[in-house]
């Protein structure tokens, strides 16, 4: 991100900046479309359209950018020559020193109005603050864009997690009333006789269990639409709920084997960018340290205007002085310390670059594990679910023939009940495993 002189300087005088609404988003959904328990039903693309617009991180982090960019800006103005008016008035009474070193009493004066112009270049400073700016403002650009992948990762995984609990909450309430219907067949049964009250216990205890579970479900899904409304910053009365009926797994990650995932994450990842960039900063921080105090300081001051004893008897006047100069200690020639200080600072880039590269890596791997078992998994989670209710179907029929026995029915209630929670879980896990590769990746989910 080089700019050039004038516009730089331009750019600063003219330009304008944007104020955060700390209120939240607009309409974000429309009120309409609440469902008729008032919760607002929301969908994974409306999830992270909302993330990657209203999150507080994100705020946050694009006014560091702005900082970095003002900061960029501040390194090229230190080139800028100071120009204004001036206008000085001096009077002296009493003894002076002349030149021939003796004192004499004098009155005198002298006014001066004009315009003066310095310049203070602290040239190797102010060439390599330049170069090191530019390349902060770059990593802070990266930054925002990892900031923005990671909110909408963050959003992405609170939509699954609140649609995890909806579903479970369903399917447990789906066992409550096939518990519930059972135990009311075999309270007939007791009734007329033919029936055991223990198996009808059974069944009440086991649908009494599912719906604790059940209400588990619902408040942990209240939670989850708290969380998500709150990454999304959202009104803080928005009740959400998941759209979606039935999860798809999701088909989001690019084809390729898992080396050639992490080799592509390692060029396209935004943190590494950035680390890239707050690595190649700090070379330029040593650099100035090093070099610049080889280059001369150049002090310009040019003054022009009228000169005289009172204001209203003024002649030109000008005078023009320039000044090259080294400084030797701090700040200067032979400063070790400054040295040693941005020698240390590019070693601990160095360190933060190859830790990041790690962690890419790791993220890497570890989702593509995920979604590798998850691939296997789904095959054998659909089965299973098939299977339990076939089997319950089977049972039921043997039940009310009065063939089998309604502890059949019960285990084979539970294996449904189970089966479709491994399913639901499978399908979720896997999506969320989904959303971590392409954010691996450094694409935005």
């Amino acid at each position: 991100m080089r700019r050039a002189w004038l516009f730089t300087f331009l750019g600063a005088c003219t330009g304008t900046g944007t104020t955060w609404d700390p209120a939240g988003p607009a309409e974000a959904l429309r009120a309409e479309a609440k469902l008729p328990d008032g919760r607002i039903p929301i969908d994974l693309a409306t999830v992270l359209r909302l993330a990657g617009a209203n999150g507080l991180e994100i705020a946050f982090v694009r006014e560091k950018v702005a900082e970095a960019q003002a900061r960029e800006r501040l390194a090229w103005e230190r080139f800028v020559p100071v120009v204004g008016p001036e206008f000085t008035f001096r009077r002296h009474e009493g003894l002076t020193q002349g030149t021939d070193g003796s004192f004499v009493d004098v009155e005198k004066q002298s006014a001066f109005a004009g315009g003066r112009f310095r310049l203070r270049w602290e040239s190797g400073d102010a060439a390599f603050a330049v170069l090191s700016s530019a390349q902060r403002a770059d990593a802070s650009i990266e930054t925002l864009r990892g900031a923005e992948n990671s909110t909408a990762l963050a959003a992405g995984l609170a939509y699954y997690d609140l649609l995890r609990e909806q579903l479970r909450a369903r399917v447990l309430e789906e066992s409550v009333r096939i518990s519930r219907k059972l135990e009311e067949e075999l309270q007939l049964a007791v009734e007329a006789g033919r029936g055991f009250k223990g198996d009808r216990l059974r069944a009440s205890v086991q649908a009494t269990g599912a719906l604790v579970s059940a209400e588990r479900a619902r408040e942990a899904a209240k939670l989850a639409g708290i969380r998500l409304a709150t990454i999304l910053r959202l009104p803080p009365e928005a009740d959400l709920a998941a759209a979606e009926e039935e999860p798809q797994p999701l088909r989001l990650a690019p084809p390729g084997t898992r080396d050639d995932l992490a080799r592509r994450a390692l060029e396209s990842r935004p943190e590494i960018r950035g680390a890239l960039a707050e690595l190649a900063a700090a070379r330029h921080d040593r650099s100035g340290a090093t070099w610049g105090p080889l280059v001369p300081d150049i002090q310009v001051d040019l003054g022009a205007g009228g000169l005289g004893p009172v204001w209203s008897d003024l002649e030109n006047s000008a005078d023009y002085v320039v000044t090259l100069g080294w400084r030797i200690g701090p700040g200067g020639l032979f400063d070790l310390g400054r040295r040693d200080l941005e020698e240390s600072r590019v070693r601990q880039a160095e360190i933060r670059l190859e830790q990041t590269r790690r962690r890419v890596i790791e993220e890497i791997r570890t989702a593509w594990v995920q979604v590798d078992a998850g691939e296997r998994m789904l095959d054998l989670v659909r089965q299973e679910a098939r299977d339990a209710e076939e089997a319950l179907r089977l049972n039921q029929e043997r039940q009310a023939a009065n063939v089998g026995l309604p502890l059949e029915v019960l285990q084979a209630e539970e294996a449904l009940t189970r089966a479709r929670l491994d399913y639901y879980s499978v399908v979720i896990e896997f999506n969320q495993a989904q959303l971590r590769l392409v954010a691996a990746l450094g694409l935005k989910p």
